[in-house]
């Protein structure tokens, strides 16, 4: 045993893979890796301290990130940087994080693996008429509903809300109660450029008709 400690001066203590290789090779274990370098032991695994996070949504590729990042902070910095070609509307991404260990037998594997549920906010497009300064009003004649409440249903444990922007006709619709596609539910976002412009449009040139009847009278 005391050899086996008098070798570990000898391992690369960085790499994962050499401290997976002196293990299979006999020339230490992961319980006086362990006591050496006051690591931890998680699911019977040695993780070096240090060692790196990974992260991945379903169906991407992994990413590494520094071993003082937490897994939370991984997650995000996984999907903020991502190449997302619409963010007109929210997108719910479950991210897995995950470090790895090295086993008794010197197999390395995944460890302290968790899921982290990361929203991506939906931005309104920016628009000719308006820019990126949008009016945001629920008018019933054009959203329907009820003339108390225009643009709002009830939708299972949540609402839907529908607005429509003066200046451009985006239309701006939100969902309190949407599925997550695990068993949850979170606020959903979408903005649609021009959904409501011809109505617009219509219910100016109403107002206009009933303007310029009044100014006759």
């Amino acid at each position: 045993m005391e050899t086996k400690k008098e070798n570990i001066v000898k391992i690369d203590l960085s790499d994962i893979e050499s401290v997976a290789d002196a293990i299979r090779d006999g020339i230490t274990t992961v319980e006086l890796l362990a006591e050496y370098l006051d690591a931890d032991i998680v699911n019977d695994c040695l993780v070096l301290q240090g060692s790196p996070i990974f992260a991945c949504d379903e169906g991407g590729e992994s990413m590494e990130f520094s071993g003082e990042t937490t897994p939370g902070d991984a997650a995000q910095e996984y999907v903020d940087d991502g190449d997302w070609v619409e963010d007109t509307q929210t997108r719910y991404f479950r991210v897995s994080t995950w470090r790895q260990g090295v086993s008794a037998s010197g197999e390395i594997r995944d460890v302290n693996r968790r899921q982290n549920d990361i929203l991506l906010e939906a931005q309104p497009p920016t628009s000719d008429e308006c820019g990126d300064d949008h009016k945001w009003v629920a008018h019933y004649d054009i959203v329907g509903g009820i003339r108390d409440n225009p643009g709002v249903w009830y939708n299972g444990g949540g609402l839907t809300m529908t607005e429509v922007c003066t200046g451009c006709g985006m239309g701006r619709h939100i969902d309190t109660w949407a599925d997550d596609g695990y068993g949850g539910y979170y606020t959903h976002e979408e903005y649609i450029l021009d959904e409501f412009q011809d109505a617009i449009q219509d219910k100016d040139e109403d107002e206009h008709e009933d303007e310029t009847e009044d100014e006759a009278a």
